[in-house]
């Protein structure tokens, strides 16, 4: 059966509202025809109440009819023509509840699903999770979606969103994974999320417009939190100096003009922590000593800020990459970086008031970029930079350091340039800087 017989021969007449739509459906062309307040038995002589199942059905229904014209889904199998819901594509029903046919599931992700979110969709109140990301879908998100106590993952990312989420999201109590990434949305999460998810393990909000405080939970209460990200948005706020979320790995605050303040020693509760990213915040002040108890750090950026004071050698043996440009960081480069940082690929210091002389010991690791331009560094490059066993992408203009490039960093098929305002440094491989 197609769905123009599934659905009636006027299905694209676009007058009528996907929640018309749906009722139409039910009455002229459901293969089951269910009656309301009546049970069937089934083959596994389990009960189901059918004014419970048209509802389910019935909420289902309304995402098909959201779009028009029809039959834009990429994927279909079953919806609207196999009479069991649970068949239908993307659709997961419990197996072991009493009736086996509890929609627990939904995963349309990447499906080409458009229009907007039917606040009948809050039938659905077994629903554990829900995956609709990448889609076209928009409007506002309804405040039915609080009715959905049992959800524990939400991923609604690359859609256009748009409007604030529902002060009754705050009834997820076992949320654990919410993902609206990339979508339109503005105001602040409600308050009372911070104590009523107790349970959320990663919560990725970047690229939207949301404002507000950072959630309190951040710090105090989601004792579960594992990956927090902010990334392009206009929070506010500061690092309080108590904090009892212990099990982050992966917190990204970047490109949030209104957080800053000092990075207080309270961070140091993150022991676990792997990647930090502060990029276009307002941090000040120095680095605390206490950040050394991040063993298993990989990746930190800080570029943007106004942090000052040294540059910091902290026993971070695992760190991958270190972007610390545009603050306002004085001394030296630690000599022995090359050897307690031994798995450093990335280093980008630019712009800040960095002095002396480069050190040798970046010369014994297997660099992929270094970038040390318009600081204030004197001498030569180090010979050691040629161990390198491929030519990195440097960039150490605007500097004063001088004499010739080593031969042995000629040796690479890798152009090497040397730009306007990279001192008195000569090279006889070198291409001019376009």
């Amino acid at each position: 059966m197609n769905h123009t017989t599934a659905t009636g021969s006027n299905r694209n007449t676009p007058w009528l509202t996907s929640e018309e739509w749906a009722l139409q459906w039910l009455i002229d062309s459901d293969p089951l025809q269910l009656s309301p307040d009546t049970t069937t038995t089934t083959t596994a002589t389990t009960h189901d109440t059918n004014s419970w199942r048209l509802l389910q059905r019935y909420a289902l229904t309304t995402l098909w009819f959201q779009q028009y014209p029809r039959d834009e889904w990429i994927h279909t199998t079953g919806w609207l023509v196999d009479p069991e819901e649970c068949s239908w594509y993307g659709v997961t029903c419990d197996t072991h509840h009493a009736t086996r046919h509890v929609v627990t599931e939904l995963s349309l992700a990447s499906n080409n699903v458009r229009g907007t979110l039917s606040p009948d969709l809050g039938l659905l109140t077994h629903l554990v999770a829900l995956d609709i990301s990448h889609n076209q879908l928009t409007g506002r998100l309804p405040t039915t979606m609080g009715r959905w106590t049992a959800l524990e993952r939400l991923v609604m990312g690359y859609n256009p969103f748009v409007g604030s989420f529902p002060d009754s999201i705050a009834q997820w109590t076992r949320l654990q994974v919410l993902d609206a990434s990339t979508n339109w949305l503005t105001g602040s999460l409600p308050h009372a999320v911070s104590t009523n998810w107790t349970q959320i393990r990663a919560l990725e909000l970047s690229q939207n417009a949301l404002s507000g405080p950072l959630p309190p939970g951040l710090f105090r209460g989601w004792s579960n939190l594992e990956r927090f990200n902010i990334w392009v948005n206009a929070m506010s706020g500061t690092i309080p100096d108590r904090i009892d979320t212990t099990k982050l790995t992966h917190v990204t605050l970047g490109y949030n003009s209104g957080i800053g303040g000092t990075l207080p020693a309270s961070l140091a509760s993150w022991t676990n922590l792997q990647a930090l990213d502060v990029e276009s915040c307002r941090f000040n002040g120095t680095l605390p000593m206490a950040l050394g108890r991040w063993a298993h750090l990989e990746y930190i950026a800080t570029p943007y800020n106004r942090l000052t004071g040294s540059l910091p050698l902290y026993n971070w043996s695992k760190l991958a990459t270190a972007v610390w440009y545009s603050n306002a960081l004085t001394g030296t480069i630690p000599d022995e970086i090359g050897y307690v940082w031994t798995n450093l690929r990335h280093l980008w210091l630019g712009g800040n008031l960095l002095n002396g002389t480069l050190p040798s010991s970046l010369g014994w690791l297997n660099m992929t970029s270094l970038e040390v331009s318009y600081n204030h560094f004197t001498g030569t490059i180090p010979s050691s930079f040629g161990n390198w066993s491929h030519m990195p992408w440097l960039a150490w203009g605007g500097n004063a350091l001088s004499g010739t490039v080593p031969t042995e960093m000629c040796r690479h098929e890798s152009e090497l340039t040397i730009c306007p305002g990279d001192g008195n440094i000569t090279c006889s491989c070198c291409v001019p800087c376009v």
